[in-house]
Order: structure tokens, then sequence, then C-alpha cells
């Protein structure tokens, strides 16, 4: 069933950015470590990144090169 199951976004107020699968199959926590490690909000929901028209996402600090590349 999970391998088939489909997982809906819609306004993001119920999906963890960086904790929930959302994006492939893989938690972007897990898949971008170094970014995860930079973000200002790890509980932040998908809708508290999002602008409506861009992403807005808070970070500690500015990035090294490693992060940019990231």
């Amino acid at each position: 069933f999970e391998q088939g199951a489909v997982f809906k976004v819609n306004n993001g107020e119920k999906t963890k950015f960086w904790e929930n699968i959302w994006i492939k199959d893989t938690k972007l926590k897990e898949a971008f470590p170094r970014l995860y490690n930079c973000f200002r909000d790890k509980e932040a929901m998908v809708s508290d990144c999002w602008d409506r028209e861009e992403w807005s996402i808070n970070f500690r600090r500015s990035f090294g090169e490693e992060e940019v590349k990231e």
C-alpha cells in the first residue's frame, strides 16, 4: 500500500517541510542534511515556507560553498 499511495500536500498546513516525505521518496532532511542543519525552524510546515508565489525559506546563516552546491 505505501509504495502505491499518493500523498497530497494541498495547502501545506499539515505537511512538515523537512520531516514528511512529500517530494520523491525521501525526507528533505535526509536528502539535504547540510541545509537542514542551517534551517531556523525544523518543525516548519510547507505552508510556512511557501509564499503563494515563491519559496520563503529562512536559514540561520549564510551558506558556504558546499551548501550552495547542495
